[in-house]
């Protein structure tokens, strides 16, 4: 097994980016499963290639996204897990190979920022990236409507 090279930094960079507000507070199992299912049913999921995904429930503490997009959310897990696990599932679908929280999936996870919570959660993430001098691939796809979830 390849090591997760920029897993740390890129947990430090998402906590950075969401501190304080509603991103980064916590939500039951339920919850993030049914924001994540809100997402995956969008027309924008498809449009963006996303894979279809299936939830399982964890076993441990830890949220995962395994192969064949299969999701298992923790419980509490943070609202920005959300769309951190879907940034795995898509990753993986599209392409093949790439690193686990590597500049690939940093890009789909700041588009999936943007398309689930909107802009201003997409560029406070693309700063933390930046601040912590994660560099970013953003997919060849584009977002220009309403965000699924919003901010509250």
């Amino acid at each position: 097994m390849t090591a997760d090279r920029g897993r740390a930094a890129a947990y430090d960079a998402e906590t950075f980016a969401f501190s304080g507000s509603w991103l980064d507070g916590p939500v039951r199992r339920a919850e993030a499963e049914a924001m994540a299912r809100r997402i995956v049913a969008s027309p924008a999921w498809r449009r963006l290639g996303g894979p279809a995904v299936t939830f399982t429930p964890t076993r441990g503490s830890a949220s995962f996204c395994r192969a064949g997009a299969e999701i298992g959310f923790s419980d509490p897990v943070l609202v920005s897990t959300v769309t951190h696990e879907l940034a795995h599932a898509v990753t993986a679908a599209r392409h093949p190979g790439a690193r686990a929280h590597g500049p690939t999936w940093r890009g789909w996870s700041v588009l999936l920022a943007e398309v689930a919570f909107g802009p201003e959660a997409a560029t406070a993430l693309a700063d933390a990236f930046r601040t912590y001098a994660l560099a970013v691939t953003l997919p060849q796809a584009e977002w220009t409507g309403t965000p699924i979830i919003g901010l509250r």
